[in-house]
């Protein structure tokens, strides 16, 4: 007899839903037919067990669920005419795994600089690769790769469930991404970021204070070089900028060319690092006025005789004109030295001192 037997037929795993590495199957048992015609109490048998559960004992054309697990199993029926003839078919039913692994990444890790010590722009970062599951297979294959945010790969490799990466990471966002994969290729990735912050303040140095006259015929003193700015200045990472708050200044970063005016004047200088991290530190300038008024219209010495009937005279002399670097003529103060007032006796010597 002939056995039309199902064509071999393929399945995926989530045929029965997810979760399993099973496949269900259903179909009808084959109708034999024979050139001498099928006794009504013909036998149909299955003679390929099928995993899992005792042979049914076919019913022609009737539906039949079977349950499989992920492979290929071979199904063969047998049936006798009446002649005692036997014909066999077989056919296959495959079932493939077709659910991805699940897989759940770490939170997002913030870190800084300092993590690891101090005094340079990476730090040292460490996280525990995520563990996969599968419906089927418990061994997948992992893989990772680390990429800043410019798009720079910075590692990328094979890793193992559960295991520890340690990278060193300068400043910066950077996105892992972790792929699981089973033994028929179905994938699934998760991602995670890593951002290493600079939280390392840069340092600075300022000059020593110091002390300046007057320039000449001045009230001020011009800084003719660098010497005021600061002495050192560094960073973890790097410097941005370097700046002071002296606003009689042409330029915030420099000191140069800027003028002081008497006394003392405390400087703040200010350093940036790359990442908006800042220190400072003062510095003082005194100014002082060490220049002498100068006198502009002093007479020359005076001889009178006396006044007519009296031992004095009275004497008459132009008001004295000085300037000062630092002083109006008008807020010029003047201490006289004088015999009596203004008389003078005979042979007396007699001035005036500022």
């Amino acid at each position: 007899p002939l056995i039309p037997c199902p064509d071999d037929v393929t399945v995926g795993t989530s045929s029965n839903g997810t979760g399993d590495c099973e496949g269900d199957y259903t179909w009808r048992h084959p109708i034999p037919f024979d050139n001498c015609g099928i006794p009504s109490n013909y036998t149909l048998e299955i003679v390929e067990p099928i995993s899992g559960t005792s042979n049914p004992v076919p019913v022609a054309n009737a539906s039949f669920t079977h349950v499989f697990d992920e492979g290929t199993s071979t199904l063969t029926y047998e049936a006798t005419d009446l002649g005692g003839n036997m014909g066999s078919c077989s056919f296959t039913v495959t079932v493939v795994d077709d659910e991805i692994p699940m897989i759940t990444c770490p939170m997002d890790i913030m870190t800084t600089t300092s993590a690891d010590g101090t005094g340079d722009c990476a730090t040292d970062v460490t996280f525990t690769v995520p563990t996969p599951t599968d419906n089927c297979d418990m061994d997948l294959e992992m893989n990772y790769a680390i990429v800043k945010d410019d798009n720079t790969v910075i590692a990328i490799g094979a890793t193992t469930p559960g295991g520890m990466i340690t990278q060193n990471l300068e400043i910066g966002t950077y996105r892992v991404t972790v792929i699981a994969i089973d033994d028929d290729n179905n994938s699934i990735f998760c991602t995670f970021e890593i951002t290493v912050e600079d939280d390392e303040d840069p340092t600075i140095t300022c000059a020593a204070d110091m002390t300046f006259d007057t320039d000449a015929g001045e009230c001020e003193y011009l800084v003719q070089n660098t010497d005021l700015d600061p002495t050192a200045t560094g960073d973890n990472c790097a410097v941005a900028s370097v700046s002071h708050n002296y606003p009689y200044a042409p330029n915030t970063n420099t000191l140069q060319g800027a003028t002081f005016t008497p006394g003392t004047t405390t400087v703040t200088w200010t350093v940036v690092d790359s990442s908006g991290n800042t220190a400072t530190c003062d510095i003082d300038i005194t100014v002082e006025d060490n220049e002498a008024p100068e006198v502009l219209n002093c007479p020359n010495d005076i001889t009178v005789g006396t006044d007519n009937g009296v031992c004095q005279a009275v004497v008459t002399f132009d008001q004295i004109i000085a300037t000062d670097n630092c002083s109006t003529p008008g807020n010029i103060s003047w201490e006289y030295s004088l015999n009596g007032g203004m008389t003078w006796n005979p042979g007396q010597a007699s001035g005036l001192v500022y």
